[in-house]
Formats: structure tokens, C-alpha cells, sequence
């Protein structure tokens, strides 16, 4: 039984006895700043801020234009490719060989007898 009666006590002095202090914490000074420091310190800071953006734009710009460039790069090799494989497909189609298959099976042409040939001066 008096174990429980220090119990209760010591709960007492916990919860309501003399250790909590009823004095308001203390107060600290706030070191004031000058309305004159204060400007300097806001027209700085938004000029860190503008800075800041010019320089991730002109960050962003530059990756823009890198990606443009190496799609014009590529779009000009797949062009050049285009044009040799035409100049190859030109070539073949201007051959006399060819020329001359297709007139003979096409149009039934021979070459010509010799009294057919006229020579001009």
C-alpha cells in the first residue's frame, strides 16, 4: 500500500507539482535590418532570379537548336544516299546496251543496211 501512495505522489509532483515553470519563455532580440539594406538585398536577390532564367533559357535554346542540327544532318545524308541511288538508276537507264535491247524487242528495230546510210559532207 505504500508503494502506491509514492506512486501517486511522485505523479503529482510530475504532473502538477512545483517543477514546471510558469515564467514566459524568454525573449530574444531580432537584429532589425535597414529598409535601405532590405532593398538591396530583395533587388539582388531578383537579380539572381532573372540571372538564373536567362541562363536556363539560353541552356535550353542551345539544346533546341543542337537537335535541329543533327536532324538536318541526318535528313541530309538519307538525301545524299537518295541521290547516288538515282544517279546509279540514271545511269542504268542511259545505258546503250539497254537502249538497244529495248528498241529491238520493243519496237522491232535492226541496224541499218549499209545502202541505208547516208554520209553528208
Amino acid at each position: 500500500m505504500s508503494r502506491n501512495y509514492v506512486r501517486s505522489i511522485a505523479l503529482n509532483k510530475v504532473l502538477v507539482g512545483d517543477n514546471r515553470h510558469n515564467e514566459p519563455p524568454p525573449v530574444y532580440a531580432v537584429p532589425q535590418i535597414g529598409t535601405g539594406k532590405m532593398t538591396f538585398l530583395i533587388f539582388m536577390l531578383a537579380g539572381l532570379v532573372v540571372t538564373g532564367c536567362l541562363f536556363a533559357w539560353s541552356h535550353l535554346h542551345l539544346y533546341s537548336q543542337n537537335y535541329q542540327i543533327s536532324q538536318i544532318y541526318a535528313e541530309q545524308k538519307e538525301l545524299q544516299n537518295m541521290n547516288r541511288k538515282l544517279r546509279v538508276e540514271l545511269t542504268n537507264l542511259k545505258s546503250l546496251a539497254r537502249l538497244e535491247r529495248l528498241a529491238r524487242e520493243s519496237y522491232n528495230m535492226a541496224p541499218p543496211e549499209p545502202q541505208q546510210v547516208v554520209n553528208l559532207r
